[in-house]
């Protein structure tokens, strides 16, 4: 599938979630890079910014790539785009771009190539492959308790989906 040449502006498609203690460092060396989604999923491709703020780029559709130029150790993080589950690039949460390769073409001409980057699923245990069916077919988050499984699933449950359907609606503002 073909992915997108323009990058788009992160201010305009922000989401914008809790800080963490990892954070973009200043860098004046670009990397270029492409994100390919590698799954059945549709993935949230995400950058955490200087004040380590989760700052949402591009959903990519199964199949679909995304070329960035970012700067080198800036961190990426991927999440399933519908269950807030983390993903994977070469088995690892988060990414550090990676100062760039360069190829010589004719005449001395040098021009950076693009670091591929396939993101992944993680292996799940069964309790989190569990979680997540049944999170895909809840409607609300207060169904978690109408189900007939132990006290401690349902307030995971209910936890995951009011966290996974506030991104939502903050996604949508």
């Amino acid at each position: 599938m073909e992915g997108e040449n323009q990058e788009p502006n992160p201010v305009m498609n922000a989401l914008v979630m809790e800080p963490t203690g990892i954070r973009s460092k200043n860098s004046n060396r670009h990397s270029y890079v492409r994100f390919i989604n590698a799954t059945e999923r549709r993935v949230d491709v995400i950058w955490i910014n200087y004040e380590g703020v989760r700052v949402k780029y591009k959903t990519l559709d199964p199949a679909e790539y995304f070329d960035v130029t970012s700067f080198v150790s800036h961190p990426w993080v991927f999440l399933d785009a519908e269950t807030h589950t983390k993903l994977v690039v070469s088995s690892k949460e988060i990414f550090d771009c990676p100062a760039p390769n360069f190829v010589r073409l004719g005449e001395g001409i040098i021009r950076p190539t693009r670091a591929h980057v396939t993101i992944s699923l993680p292996i799940y245990s069964l309790h989190e492959c569990a979680l997540q069916t049944v999170q895909r077919c809840l409607r609300n988050p207060r169904d978690a308790y109408r189900l007939e499984v132990p006290a401690p699933i349902q307030k995971e449950l209910f936890q995951r989906c009011s966290l996974s359907w506030g991104m939502r609606s903050n996604n949508r503002s």
